[in-house]
């Protein structure tokens, strides 16, 4: 990466472009002024509380995760999502800043997807698999005199925690499985039946993608291919980490802090869709939890029908701000005073 210093950033996550709920139209508007913001000759003003603030041209767009929807676009048809990345990429390719892209779980395997339309490459990316900087324990970007940490967030998802477990012994788990079911079938004519409601109790209990092999299991002539055609869109609403704040993250120990080994003091993530910002101390009197973050942050979404909806970060070295796109400009929902370490919310 170079320089690990910056003075002003934006951060973006979780617009699902080629999903049919992706706001992308207002997405596309936000890319249209953060382009027109570069081209113009004064630096951007916004309101909040009646006061205006100044909004710096950002040095680095940090895009946190899950831009593309590599995992459900709309009628299951990988154009959408070319369709709108193409238009994302006309916008930001030219911006005379540095953008760089930490892969969330719905866009991770970009690169599978290269050689379609939709290749970021052209896009000048900098592009990180699981967070930003790349070394958790030594690395962290600074703004003024303050430290920061990005990731996409879906480390803080118990589906995700669950799979990660599961994963390390589920090689074995199922070919001890299959080995049943064989023997079962050679005696009864039924193995798949029962291999198949062993598979769906796992996925209630463990984690979603399970489910996927209980319907390959009970129909085996037909396989994998109606496994995937059936099983993940059941999947995808039975496990859904959406509109979970920040405080039920820590409450239900998905952020433990006795796993945390991140040196910056403050940490941005996205995945969950709620945004916030919460400082360390007033979640460790809420949950009693030895908090080691002076602040958490979530970026938001650009989902439909999401309580709150198209949101973005601007940070500099004197604030945090939570900013909501409203049509032609963004308009304030969260401001952290750096110099104070307070917080205050729109009235709105």
């Amino acid at each position: 990466m170079g320089k690990l210093e910056m003075k002003s950033i934006i951060v973006v996550s979780d617009v699902h472009l080629g999903h049919k709920r992706s706001n992308f139209e207002e997405f596309n508007e936000f890319l249209g002024w953060i382009r027109d913001a570069y081209r113009a000759p004064t630096e951007v003003v916004v309101t909040f509380e009646g006061k205006e603030k100044e909004i710096t041209y950002p040095e680095t767009i940090i895009f946190l995760g899950d831009i593309l929807e590599l995992w459900e676009p709309k009628n299951d048809d990988f154009r959408y999502v070319g369709k709108q990345s193409k238009e994302f990429l006309e916008k930001i390719i030219d911006l005379p800043c540095e953008k760089i892209y930490v892969l969330g779980n719905h866009d991770k395997s970009l690169e599978e997807f290269s050689s379609h339309e939709y290749d970021l490459s052209s896009g000048n990316f900098e592009i990180f698999y699981k967070h930003f900087p790349e070394n958790a324990k030594a690395e962290y970007l600074t703004i003024g005199k303050e430290r920061y940490f990005f990731i996409h967030g879906h480390q803080f998802d118990k589906d995700m925690r669950y799979f990660k477990r599961l994963g390390e012994i589920g090689p074995s788990v199922l070919l001890s499985l299959q080995r049943i079911n064989k023997q079962l079938f050679r005696i009864w004519g039924f193995g798949s039946t029962i291999l198949a409601v062993v598979l769906y109790c796992m996925h209630l209990y463990v984690f979603e993608n399970v489910l996927l092999y209980a319907v390959a299991a009970l129909f085996p002539f037909w396989g994998t291919n109606l496994a995937w055609r059936l099983g993940r869109p059941i999947t995808r609403k039975l496990c859904k980490a959406r509109d979970i704040d920040i405080e039920s993250i820590v409450e239900n120990g998905w952020y433990d802090p006795k796993e945390d080994t991140i040196a910056a003091e403050n940490l941005v993530f996205a995945h969950t869709h709620s945004p916030g910002i919460e400082k360390g101390e007033t979640l460790k009197k809420i949950t009693e939890k030895n908090i080691k973050k002076e602040l958490l942050v979530n970026t938001g979404s650009w989902f439909a029908k999401e309580r709150i909806t198209n949101t973005f970060l601007y940070i500099d070295e004197k604030e945090i701000l939570l900013l909501r796109w409203r049509k032609e400009i963004p308009e304030i929902l969260i401001s952290y005073d750096i110099g104070t370490n307070e917080i205050r919310y729109s009235k709105k």
